[in-house]
């Protein structure tokens, strides 16, 4: 539903939304191999603040020198494995 996708260096940043429930979403912070934010919100108004933050954050890290991955989720493991991560 929404995925964006950072990189620096070996590291990798991921903010992601998604269904959860019929009446929920699961909106999820992931850096390298830790979550750092996980919640499942059933109001629509939360995830709507969520991906605002998100946007903010991810602007902060373009202008830290990160770089916005277009490589699809399925693809962000085996870029981890090669960095030494292991996931």
């Amino acid at each position: 539903m929404y995925s964006r996708t950072f990189r620096y260096g070996t590291h990798i940043r991921q903010f992601t939304i998604s269904s959860s429930t019929p009446s929920g979403w699961e909106v999820k912070d992931e850096q390298d191999v830790c979550v750092l934010r996980k919640e499942i919100y059933s109001d629509w108004h939360r995830v709507e603040r969520a991906k605002l933050t998100f946007a903010v954050e991810a602007t902060r890290l373009l202008d830290a020198g990160w770089t916005e991955s277009t490589l699809p989720d399925e693809q962000a493991a085996p870029a981890l494995s090669r960095s030494g991560v292991t996931i």
